[in-house]
């Protein structure tokens, strides 16, 4: 029986690690091209402030959120450079209405985002496109999501799922009825 050179096996060992780290850094460089995101940072931890944070998301929602394209990423990007100012006095009128003694600051481009992973995102650390969101201090827990996704197969193994990538969908959760509940009880 002939015997195999130690200098070929590790050379082929090599390569083929080297191929695999290179195909992972392709991918997550692909990923971080293909999506757009959104990030609120709430300026506290305080229960107040995360109340803040969620309901800020539900107002954008319906005061700013409707009125983008989102054919396609660059689209979603120039709506929010040709009307960061609008947006962010949209959302320092929100704060004041709210009684609060804080502003927003916001940035649009690429922000650096720690790796996500949970039960239904898995999303590798990098810069992505985005609109990033500070309230005050922003010491507090963000809030994110994906505002745009150009890859439907990558998608479906990171975004919640649902019959169809085009439907639309609406979450609901049980935690955040009941802190509006608690604070509406306050106001």
């Amino acid at each position: 029986m002939k015997k195999i050179n130690p200098f070929v096996i590790s050379t082929i060992m090599f390569i083929c690690l080297n191929i695999l780290v290179l195909s992972s850094i392709s991918f997550k460089n692909n990923l971080q091209k293909n999506f757009f995101r959104l990030h609120i940072t709430a300026n506290s931890n305080h229960i107040d402030d995360q109340i803040i944070k969620i309901r800020l998301m539900e107002h954008l929602k319906t005061s700013v959120l409707n009125n983008v394209n989102y054919t396609n990423k660059n689209s979603i990007k120039n709506y929010f450079k040709t009307n960061s100012n609008n947006i962010l006095n949209e959302i320092n009128n929100f704060l004041r209405e709210n009684n609060l003694n804080y502003t927003a600051k916001l940035k649009i481009g690429k922000c650096y985002y720690d790796k996500k992973e949970s039960k239904t995102y898995n999303m590798p650390a990098g810069a992505y496109d985005s609109i990033n969101i500070v309230l005050g201090k922003g010491y507090g827990k963000n809030m994110w999501t994906i505002l745009y996704n150009e890859n439907e197969e990558i998608s479906k193994s990171l975004l919640p799922l649902s019959n169809s990538y085009n439907e639309d969908v609406e979450y609901s959760f049980y935690t955040i009825e009941i802190l509006n509940k608690i604070a509406a009880k306050f106001n």
